[in-house]
């Protein structure tokens, strides 16, 4: 995945992995104390319920930006957006095919 190359130094973490999903869906502020500086959440169609909790720690401390959303189901997680997160970067919609490159690095 090209995502895990581009930001290969900030922690990953897939909503796909059921123990990932099931802390951060019971436990959002555990969850979030696991990743307190930054992160790239892939998947994050199957974890809706975290992105009102998004807005309140950037609004609780003014830090916005932490949090990368990736995700497969791009038009789900954008209405999703929209309504949780109102002041949210806008999407970006990539699309890749097996023997296609950006930058050298394979998509």
């Amino acid at each position: 995945m090209m995502v895990h190359h581009v930001f290969a130094a900030i922690p990953h973490v897939n909503m796909e992995t059921p123990d990932a999903r099931a802390l951060a869906l019971q436990a959002p502020r555990a969850f979030f104390a696991k990743y307190p500086d930054e992160a790239v959440i892939g998947e994050a169609q199957k974890a809706p319920e975290l992105l009102p909790w998004l807005q309140t720690f950037a609004d609780e401390s003014g830090n916005m930006g932490r949090y990368l959303l990736t995700g497969s189901q791009n038009l789900a997680l954008a209405k999703n957006i929209s309504e949780s997160l109102p002041d949210a970067s806008p999407t970006s919609r990539c699309c890749h095919s097996a023997g296609s490159s950006i930058g050298g690095i394979k998509a």
